[in-house]
């Protein structure tokens, strides 16, 4: 059974803040810890903070309450108005961004030659403005080679076959108020040729400025593999 308060309700302590949490996914209390991977003891225990929890499992249940693990963890030692915080390098005052986990291949995941995959992100807007009008920007490297002229120019070296390439250079970011998570995700074509491959993404707003421009954003690392 659901619990039955309003989800605007404010919530006075960090059990109720879970239940709220848990109410607006659509989770039962045993749903939120057998997802989370602990007793519904242990959950009940922690909500009521007489025990201590561990970090990792802090993580986990921080990712079944689709919420970044540093709001979860001010809750639990006793700020229970989870102000948002902002990042010194952010192009925009209050602003900042919290990653949560990677939904689909994680780091290092293999995929085969010339193989398409969907890479997904899910992140949450830890500061006090909405993200609006904003995309997600490829910056991955161009390499250009140049030719002596008395190189065949009809010889063209392998460079695109062997990069990561995305279905497309940029996608948009949907409106996200603060403290809400979102997903996003990128269509890609593994390259020819095997070998550790990397992407890199970064946040730019409706001008194509870079919002945390000291941030490394968001990548895909994959091992692609042949026979």
């Amino acid at each position: 059974m659901f619990d039955t308060m309003n989800e605007n309700q404010p919530t006075t302590d960090f059990s109720g803040y879970i239940r709220s949490r848990a109410r607006v996914q659509n989770l039962s209390m045993s749903q939120l810890a057998q997802y989370s991977k602990i007793s519904r003891q242990t959950l009940y225990k922690i909500m009521k903070g007489d025990t201590e929890a561990k970090i990792s499992t802090m993580i986990r249940l921080a990712s079944v309450l689709q919420m970044h693990p540093l709001d979860l963890l001010r809750a639990f030692f006793g700020n229970r108005t989870l102000p948002f915080g902002t990042m010194a390098s952010a192009k925009y005052l209050s602003d900042a961004t919290g990653f949560i986990e990677d939904v689909t291949i994680p780091d290092n995941m293999r995929v085969w030659v010339n193989q398409p995959f969907l890479k997904s992100w899910k992140i949450q807007n830890t500061g006090k403005i909405p993200w609006v009008d904003r995309a997600l920007l490829c910056t991955d490297e161009q390499v250009q080679l140049r030719f002596a002229p008395e190189v065949d120019l009809a010889f063209k070296p392998p460079t695109q076959e062997r990069r990561l390439l995305p279905t497309q250079s940029s996608i948009p970011i949907p409106k996200t108020l603060p403290g809400q998570t979102v997903q996003l995700s990128v269509e890609y074509i593994a390259p020819s040729y095997p070998g550790t491959q990397i992407s890199y993404w970064k946040m730019v707003d409706e001008s194509g400025e870079f919002c945390f421009p000291d941030l490394e954003g968001l990548s895909c690392q994959v091992q692609v593999i042949a026979i």
